[in-house]
């Protein structure tokens, strides 16, 4: 990220750096979100030019503070000990900052887009809170489709189901982020992937 670019305002942050595997609550309903989440930090591998062949990862649960962001950023927290770049972009604050305004020869706008292309590891937060414009659905489908193109994984949280993502947002967007992707579900009821 360019050091002189405050990408912040537009939810594009480096990880939280508090929340690690050691400080997440793993109580007996999390266990196997837990060990998924810590099983692909583990053999997450990254190769600069051919990508990862680590796939992306959906975390779901439909109550806020079930630790989806947690386990994300854990995630991004134990790779970073392999020199392994990443960003998490809050997709609410995202949508709400990123105007057609930005994308000019001399806006803000490129520069978030390859920030977001060139990161090894991106992690999307709480994508399917709001719809997105045609606009700015545009703006995501380039960034995930660069990635995809590109093998670079990408982790996913949010509160719907990538089902209900296909209808409220695109079907092709959710399609290019779940192929090939392990969804893991990390509702305290039924925590399970599929």
């Amino acid at each position: 990220m360019n050091e002189n670019q405050n990408f912040e305002r537009y939810g594009i942050k480096k990880p939280y750096k508090e929340m690690t595997f050691e400080t997440f609550n793993v109580d007996s309903n999390l266990q196997v979100a837990f060990r998924i989440c810590k099983e692909y930090a583990n053999n997450f591998q990254y190769r600069p030019n051919f990508g990862s062949d680590a796939g992306n990862l959906f975390l779901i649960d439909r109550n806020p503070g079930s630790g989806k962001t947690h386990l994300a950023c854990a995630i991004a927290n134990e790779v970073s000990k392999k020199s392994i770049d990443s960003l998490l972009v809050y997709i609410p604050d995202f949508l709400a900052n990123v105007t057609p305004e930005l994308d000019s020869m001399d806006g803000i706008l490129p520069d978030i887009k390859h920030a977001l292309i060139r990161v090894p590891l991106l992690i999307i937060d709480d994508i399917g809170f709001d719809t997105p414009t045609k606009w700015q659905l545009e703006v995501l489908y380039k960034v995930i489709h660069s990635r995809a193109a590109y093998y670079k994984p990408m982790i996913v949280t949010s509160k719907r189901t990538p089902r209900e993502l296909r209808e409220k947002i695109d079907p092709l967007l959710i399609t290019l982020i779940e192929d090939g992707a392990s969804v893991v579900s990390i509702d305290a009821s039924n925590p399970i992937f599929f």
